[in-house]
């Protein structure tokens, strides 16, 4: 049997429209296995163990004052948002990296590009940093001047993030949503889009994830503020006690 191998060839080179469907349709099914998936049983999942954590550390607390339990679970709740959000939006890594190979491969094997799917990794690029900003301060991932930190005692350590969370970092983030927020309301005035004629016209919408990041930011340093508080509660309550 002969097959027509250049034949062949120029009927693909014929039929991108048909060739792009099917990549579409391997990229939506994969997406539907590796993102939407596991972000339905993260949601699922992910409040309920941190939600057990949460109670037994209620009851740990259940002597003590009733503000101290009020704050550590407004604080802990916090971090149940950001920890869902964060291990949701680092899926984006896996689809990015999907997206890169099959851009590549019809871009240098079938002579065939997509603006839109080229972009479409900038906003996941875009979107794993700024979404996942809130998780990388519950991991406490974000670079540290560390030269006094690392080796200072636990109250030592609750003042410097008290201090740091109060005077810079929540500051810093509503001023940040200040300036943002006349940016995105004209980019969503005109529904910007690509500069691209054939680009995403989605400008708009990501520009607004600028908003997202201050809130979900403001978030955290809110419970590491709380945490930072209790822990110099704790201590000061504890010597107090002691002393009596």
């Amino acid at each position: 049997m002969n097959i027509d191998f250049i034949g062949l060839w120029h009927s693909l080179e014929r039929l991108p429209f048909l060739f792009s469907l099917t990549i579409f349709g391997l990229v939506v099914l994969t997406v539907l296995a590796f993102f939407v998936l596991p972000t339905v049983l993260l949601f699922v999942s992910e409040p309920r163990q941190i939600l057990k954590s949460t109670r037994t550390q209620l009851n740990e607390l259940s002597g003590r004052s009733g503000w101290r339990r009020s704050l550590n679970l407004i604080a802990n709740w916090l971090t149940v948002f950001n920890s869902v959000i964060g291990r949701v939006v680092a899926w984006l890594i896996l689809y990015m990296i999907l997206m890169q190979f099959v851009v590549v491969i019809m871009r240098y094997v079938f002579s065939y590009g997509s603006i839109q799917m080229q972009e479409s990794i900038w906003y996941m690029h875009g979107l794993l940093f700024m979404l996942g900003a809130g998780y990388t301060l519950v991991k406490e991932g974000h670079v540290r001047l560390d030269v006094f930190y690392r080796e200072a005692s636990e109250r030592t350590k609750a003042w410097i993030n008290l201090i740091g969370s109060l005077v810079f970092l929540l500051p810093f983030c509503i001023v940040n949503f200040e300036f943002a927020w006349s940016l995105v309301l004209n980019s969503w005035a005109v529904r910007e889009g690509s500069i691209e004629t054939t680009g995403l016209p989605y400008i708009y919408l990501f520009k607004t994830v600028i908003l997202v990041f201050s809130i979900l930011v403001v978030m955290e340093g809110l419970a590491l503020a709380i945490r930072s508080l209790l822990t110099l509660t704790e201590r000061s309550q504890s010597g107090t006690t002691a002393e009596t």
